[in-house]
């Protein structure tokens, strides 16, 4: 990785990587992979160190749904419901060619 520099990857050390802020904008999904596999990725902006992106505590989920869950019992907040299925319907992705063409003629101003 270019952007990124391995800085340590000894036996009993764990890998620290670090990503400057602008590098990290184009490598998001990169940076949340290797999160994803244990790693802990440190954010530098001007060769400093602002930030840490590293995986969850076991804790974290629990912590999260009883501050909401206080918060709605204050009235601070509404808990909403599950998403069903049978609202969100499949729509098809893709218009005739036909259309697609049509439309960026129209957009053009060439009909």
């Amino acid at each position: 990785m270019n952007t990124m520099a391995l800085e340590a990857s000894c036996g009993y050390i764990p890998q620290m990587v670090t990503i400057g802020v602008r590098a990290l904008k184009s490598r998001l999904s990169e940076c949340i992979r290797m999160v994803r596999e244990g790693h802990e990725v440190y954010v530098t902006h001007r060769g400093e160190t602002v930030a840490e992106i590293r995986p969850p505590t076991h804790h974290a989920d629990e912590r999260i749904d009883s501050e909401l869950r206080r918060r709605a019992q204050a009235g601070k907040v509404r808990l909403g419901a599950r998403n069903r299925p049978e609202v969100y319907v499949d729509t098809p992705a893709r218009m005739p060619a036909e259309t697609v063409q049509s439309l960026l003629h129209e957009s053009r101003g060439e009909y």
